[in-house]
């Protein structure tokens, strides 16, 4: 399975750990596979990707749960109800999203999911909870 920034959470996490591709791949795979998965090469097997979960210690949900396609239509609604102003759908989506659980989200899902919650934290002038969740997406500006 080819996620979009799995590759680049595997080397973001790398990084912030101080490790190097070596010491990642070390009994897990070559360090030219570790390269070309970081660089969303290559098609990565659910095992190899909770190994290398476990060898960083990030939840492996993270990397390897499926996207919900429930919650990713919200997060798609709730995007587009702020690109149209419609506050009053935008509210209801919201309210929903924020009840759902989001520690075991796959960071696809996770990042779409924080980044409409930004966008309704602007569109509701609720600052302080837009500056926030802004911090939170800042700490993988590397990533983006």
């Amino acid at each position: 399975m080819v996620m979009k920034l799995v590759g680049k959470l595997i080397k973001w996490h790398r990084n912030k750990q101080k490790i190097t591709q070596e010491q990642l791949a070390e009994g897990i795979c070559s360090m030219t596979q570790l390269s070309k998965i970081e660089n969303g090469q290559v098609q990565v097997n659910e095992e190899l990707l909770v190994e290398i979960a476990n060898r960083l210690n990030i939840p492996e949900e993270k990397l390897v749960a499926p996207i919900d396609q429930e919650h990713y239509q919200m997060a798609e609604q709730l995007i587009t109800a702020i690109h149209e102003y419609d506050i009053p759908t935008a509210q209801e989506l919201e309210a929903k999203l924020v009840n759902k659980r989001h520690d075991l989200l796959h960071y696809d899902l996770d990042f779409l999911c924080l980044l409409a919650r930004f966008g309704y934290m602007l569109l509701m002038k609720r600052l302080s909870e837009a500056d926030q969740l802004y911090e939170t997406i800042m700490n993988y500006d590397e990533i983006f």
